[in-house]
């Protein structure tokens, strides 16, 4: 389902902090869009602050980008609450600004996972039924 990439200047982030800023994000877009925790991936991209500029000048160790690539047919105002809630909650979990959070919804047409091809948005009994059963043992799926 969805892939978010979390990107931050090395060292800005504390392991725990990850940790707390990936359940935010995993619980905001799985809760809203009703869909299992196990679905949702969290990608943390840590970068040397010489490597990535705001205003043509190295970005300071506490801007957070987050980008989310998800299925297309998600409502506006659903993908305005995901944001709006990964800023908020994002900044209590990380002790970053809300003003120093951009986040990033971008819908994506098709995509595969674990091998398969998602359909729409409203799909995802058929095709948690039809996962691997590697798969499905790996999640305690029934």
């Amino acid at each position: 389902m969805p892939t978010y990439v979390v990107t931050a200047s090395k060292n800005a982030l504390s392991p725990e902090a990850k940790q707390a800023l990936a359940r935010v994000i995993t619980a905001t877009h799985c809760e809203d869009s009703n869909i299992p925790f196990y679905l949702c991936q969290v990608v943390f991209q840590d970068v040397e602050p010489t490597q990535q500029f705001l205003n043509a000048e190295p970005v300071t160790v506490d801007q957070i980008w987050v980008r989310g690539d998800v299925r297309a047919g998600r409502s506006e105002e659903q993908k305005t609450r995901i944001i709006e809630r990964i800023v908020r909650e994002g900044s209590q979990a990380t002790g970053v600004s809300e003003s120093k959070f951009w986040v990033y919804i971008c819908d994506i047409p098709r995509m595969a996972e674990y091998g398969r091809i998602l359909g729409p948005p409203g799909q995802e009994a058929e095709f948690i039924a039809n996962l691997p059963a590697d798969v499905r043992a790996r999640f305690n799926i029934s």
